[in-house]
């Protein structure tokens, strides 16, 4: 885990990187294009690696780097460090590619602005206009003239409505313009009846306005409608057109999430906890090796007779390192999370062999422990082989069916098992691709509505549950983070969905 200090460190970075990329925006809006000096720190810090990003794209070809950014990815960038000129700015850019030889630190910008947008040099001339834009007096004459026949037209348009028949609907209020419409006996769009004073009110209107042909051009087409209609069919106010449906009164089926049904609980959970090599206030170099691999996995009932006809706790036996307190008591159809299989294995190290002294004194675990282990490449087969066996994947990895791994933060996964596989060339199998985890906002903070303070053990003993082994061992903390886990589906607390996650680059997302 990085220190208070790198992490200090890394935070000053970030911040010097948005206040040059700031103010290289606005060089390039100032059009003056010479290359701006970036250290390479503040520039990694701020960008990150090669890759699809949020904002962007990062592509390194040789000693120089292209960024590509688009209008929303600048806000994403430079973060709280935009003042309203700038924000102004940023609102008409539609790309901006930014050029970065790595070997001298220098990068110079490039701006695409959308069309019709005000820029910089219009706002500093305080809304001046050129000369050459400037009307001349006949101009002015004619689009007045235009003026006051838009708007001619306007009132003549407002008269004829008026002065054609219309009546209103007392419920909707939905006006009804024309003659066709003006003898409905009920409304066009809810199918509410009309009052008898409507009715009256239109057929005097008629009377007065209809000529003597159009009455016997209606009342011909009245009559070949009569003749073609059966005299089976009830009558009805509607006379020869259709009752308007449920469906054409509140119009196309929008979604509404408040109504729609929940998303499915997950039937499965993979709690696991790595422990890896480490030292006292020092990095390890190149990267974190896993020392002991282990992992619990949870069945999911969601307190239906079904789900519990198929608990399979039932009719497997269940690993004797399983407490009881995680175990199926009773077959109920309660909702529960119900503990019935283990993987353990201890790792050997290949990078940095021999562990260190804080290293064995945190986790407990031996040199001589290590060095009769397996490595990472062949202990990854035994656990893709474990998870195939209870029919969680396939052959190459691959996620079968719905559930999901748990972990106590993000440093399992995410850093160290991804970027010590990155570093030996070893296939990250697919399945680690989406994960929980359990000390995010949206999980333990949000069902607890408390920070998960304090360690995993004060967490453990803080829901209720009775911490059990050596802190720091792999397969003790998966344990106690499954009680953890197991409290909060007992309390009614849906495992649905995924926090966190890697994309076909590998590059993690979901991260706060």
């Amino acid at each position: 885990n990085p220190s208070r200090e790198e992490l200090r460190r890394a935070k000053e970075d970030l911040k010097d990187g948005q206040q040059l990329f700031s103010k290289l925006l606005l060089l390039c809006q100032r059009q003056r294009l010479r290359p701006m000096g970036f250290p390479l720190v503040s520039f990694t810090a701020l960008f990150g690696g090669p890759g699809i990003h949020g904002y962007g794209s990062h592509n390194i070809d040789a000693n120089n780097s292209l960024i590509v950014v688009n209008g929303e990815g600048l806000k994403e960038l430079l973060g709280d460090n935009v003042n309203s000129l700038q924000l102004a700015l940023m609102e008409s850019i539609k790309i901006t590619k930014i050029h970065f030889d790595r070997k001298d630190e220098v990068a110079r910008a490039e701006i695409e602005k959308y069309p019709g947008h005000v820029t910089l040099q219009d706002l500093w001339k305080g809304g001046r206009k050129d000369k050459d834009q400037n009307t001349s007096h006949e101009s002015k004459k004619t689009n007045n003239a235009e003026r006051v026949e838009e708007k001619c037209s306007k009132i003549s348009q407002k008269i004829e409505q008026v002065s054609s028949p219309s009546w209103t609907c007392s419920v909707c209020t939905f006006i009804h313009v024309g003659e066709s419409k003006v003898e409905f006996l009920a409304c066009e769009l809810c199918g509410t009846a009309r009052t008898s004073a409507t009715i009256a009110k239109s057929q005097k209107y008629i009377s007065t306005t209809v000529t003597a042909a159009t009455r016997m051009k209606r009342k011909q087409a009245m009559t070949v409608t009569s003749n073609a209609c059966p005299t089976s069919l009830p009558s009805s106010s509607w006379g020869c057109l259709r009752a308007p449906t449920k469906k054409d009164i509140q119009g196309p089926c929008k979604r509404r999430k408040g109504f729609d049904q929940p998303p499915s609980l997950m039937d499965f959970l993979v709690v696991l906890d790595f422990e890896w090599t480490a030292d006292d206030k020092r990095k390890m170099e190149p990267v974190s090796e896993i020392t002991q691999f282990p992992s619990v996995l949870m069945q999911l009932t969601n307190g239906s007779s079904a789900a519990a006809d198929r608990i399979i706790c039932n009719s497997l036996p269940v690993d004797d390192r399983i407490p009881p307190d995680l175990k199926c008591q009773s077959k109920s159809s309660k909702i529960d999370a119900i503990c019935f299989s283990v993987f353990d294995s201890y790792v050997r190290p290949t990078l940095n062999p021999k562990l260190t002294m804080f290293s064995i004194e945190l986790t407990g675990i031996t040199q001589n422990t290590v060095d009769s282990a397996p490595t990472i490449d062949a202990v990854l087969i035994q656990y893709v082989h474990w998870l195939r066996s209870h029919g969680l994947v396939d052959e190459k990895g691959n996620r079968i069916g719905n559930w999901a791994f748990v972990t106590w933060g993000d440093c399992d996964i995410m850093t160290t098992l991804r970027l010590e596989l990155l570093y030996k060339s070893i296939d990250l199998p697919p399945c680690f691709n989406r994960w929980i985890n359990l000390k995010d906002d949206a999980i333990f903070r949000r069902h607890y509505r408390r920070e998960p303070r304090g360690g995993l053990r004060a967490c453990v003993e803080s829901v209720g549950a009775t911490w059990e082994g050596r802190a720091h061992n792999g397969l003790v903390d998966s344990i106690n983070t499954a009680k953890i886990v197991r409290n909060m589906v007992q309390a009614g607390f849906r495992f649905v969905r995924y926090t966190r996650g890697l994309n076909r680059n590998g590059t993690p997302f979901g991260t706060t």
